[in-house]
Formats: C-alpha cells, sequence, structure tokens
C-alpha cells in the first residue's frame, strides 16, 4: 500500500486511468453488445468468433436481396457503387435474388424515380441538385454515373420492364420508400402492376411506416444506426426497436450486421417479425448472422451471396 501514492504519482499512469482504462471498456462494451463486421475491424471480428461473442446456434436458410437490383461501378466516386438502374437490376435477376429492393423518392412535379440520394451530385454528370427540386424532364436530362451511363428509371417504366419478370421468376419486390407524402401514388402503383401483393414489402424509417399503417401492405422498419429519436435508446435498451414494430404492425425488421444479436432476433421473432441484415458483403459476417436467426441477407453483390445456398 505504501508504494500506491508513488504510483498514482507517475504520469504514465495518469494517463492510463484517463485514456487507456476507459477505452478498454469501450471496447468490452462494443464486443459485447455489437456484432463488430470484419470491414469495421477485422481483429475484433475475428476475437468475436474465436471467443464464440455472438456465435448464435444452428444456421437459418436466408433469402439474398439484391440491394437496389445490384452494385454497378460508380467511375465519379468508386467507394460508393451504384444500382437502382435497369442494368442493375437486371444483374440482380440473373443472379437469382429471392428479392429485389428498390429505393423511391419523388420529383417537384410529382413523379416516383428509383434514386437513393436526395442529391443527385454523387451518383450522376450533375454536379449538384436535389431530386425533390427538379422536375422529371430537367431529372431524366441527366444520366447515371455507371458505365454504360443509364438514364434514372420512373416507378412506370421499372413496372413496364421488371413486374412480369418478377411474376414470372417469383421474385419479390421492396419498395424503400425515402420520402414522406406519397402513400397514395405508392399503394396505386401496387395495385395496378400486377405483382402478388403478398410479396410486395414498403421499407422506411419509422415516421415514413406510420403513414402506411392498415394499407393492406407488408411492411419493414429499416433500423438506422442514426435512427430517429434518441440513439442512446438503441445503445442501451433495445426494446424501444420492438416497441416500433408493434406500433406499425411490422413483419420484417432490417438491421445492419453490426446491431444483429440474438437477443433481439429472438425478441422480434417471438412477435412474429423475421429479421433482415445488411451493410456487409463478407461471408463470414454472412454466417455470423445467420446463426443468430437472420433469414435474410441484403446484399450489393448478389451473385457472390447466392453462393452460399
Amino acid at each position: 500500500m505504501s508504494h500506491l501514492p508513488r504510483l498514482i504519482r507517475r504520469k504514465w499512469f495518469r494517463w492510463v486511468c484517463v485514456f487507456a482504462l476507459p477505452a478498454l471498456l469501450v471496447a468490452i462494451f462494443g464486443l459485447v453488445r455489437f456484432n463488430i463486421p470484419h470491414a469495421v475491424c477485422a481483429p475484433l471480428a475475428g476475437f468475436q468468433a474465436a471467443m464464440g461473442i455472438h456465435a448464435g446456434g444452428e444456421r437459418a436458410d436466408a433469402e439474398i436481396i439484391g440491394h437496389r437490383g445490384s452494385a454497378l461501378r460508380n467511375p465519379k466516386v468508386p467507394s460508393k457503387p451504384i444500382g437502382n438502374t435497369r442494368n442493375a437490376i437486371q444483374a440482380g435477376i440473373d443472379a437469382g435474388v429471392d428479392w429485389i429492393e428498390i429505393d423511391l423518392r419523388r420529383t417537384s412535379d410529382g413523379h416516383l424515380v428509383l434514386f437513393h440520394d436526395e442529391s443527385i451530385g454523387a451518383d450522376t454528370d450533375s454536379d449538384e441538385g436535389m431530386v425533390s427540386d427538379l422536375g422529371l424532364k430537367q431529372l431524366l436530362g441527366n444520366e447515371v454515373s455507371v458505365d454504360p451511363p443509364e438514364k434514372i428509371l420512373t416507378l412506370e417504366e421499372f413496372g413496364a420492364g421488371f413486374a412480369k419478370t418478377l411474376v414470372d421468376d417469383e421474385i419479390g419486390l421492396i419498395l424503400d420508400v425515402k420520402v414522406s407524402g406519397v402513400r397514395t401514388q405508392v399503394l396505386d402503383w401496387i395495385a395496378g402492376s400486377g405483382l402478388d401483393p403478398s410479396r410486395v414489402v414498403i421499407f422506411g424509417e419509422y415516421s415514413i411506416l406510420l403513414q402506411y399503417r392498415e394499407s393492406g401492405c407488408k411492411l419493414g422498419y429499416t433500423f438506422t444506426w442514426s435512427g430517429e429519436g434518441n440513439p442512446k435508446r438503441y445503445l442501451l435498451d433495445r426494446s424501444e426497436i420492438i416497441r416500433r414494430l408493434r406500433k406499425i404492425d411490422a413483419s420484417l425488421l432490417v438491421v445492419p450486421v453490426m446491431f444483429c444479436s440474438e437477443d433481439l432476433i429472438t425478441e422480434a421473432k417471438k412477435n412474429g417479425v423475421s429479421t433482415w441484415a445488411y451493410g456487409s458483403e463478407d461471408p463470414r459476417d454472412w454466417e455470423k448472422v445467420r446463426k443468430l436467426g437472420v433469414t435474410g441477407l441484403i446484399v450489393d453483390y448478389p451473385e457472390e451471396a447466392a453462393k452460399i445456398r
């Protein structure tokens, strides 16, 4: 004990107390609480696997969902692949996916188009502009930055080009609705598309999905890290996620691989909700989340994911 005051006076010890110990506690919390993807930190992901953390049980069968159809190379921003184009969707179908997911936004003159970002700057030959600020004619004057270049698809063009193929190949459709106030347009399009309504799912954040309650559509709550409300709730008490699932009567919980945990997936299942995962293209992560009970993998490169079946 006589050496303790002398130790406390040492500068390195104070640095350890101020920085190293809190960092260690955070790392332990992260290892236990989160399913670390290999792309985020391969050593920590490997350590979790070696120690049996988030090991789960028997591997579940998983459907393959083509994220925006599939990913195409973006020469403008190579680190940001592009989907939602005609060629991307066809590539997803050719890969043998179970579902195709597309994103919907609305132009200033009320047309629904397949586009993910609010701004068109990163994905087209234009330097700036918001989808919601551009009329359809102006928007379609821009080309998507893929090789070969493609035009932005309207929802009507998507239906005319792919609805029959989806029906014939028994591929489901997911509409990730990115904007509010388009409920009637979306539901009218589904009704007239010729698609099997039981194979159409609407994705969205909580505030969006509230608008589709009692619509007769299956809903998938896409939980994101940014979320809505206080993110601390999701860190410390995931019952908030379950509460939201019940509120909107969702059929699917869609979470990043990092947030996949056996307790969350089991609790969702008790409420009649299946869990799908996104955010990783690493087969090692797919293996982990399937053992936790995930029944769907949303992937950018479905031809790779299809090999696991």
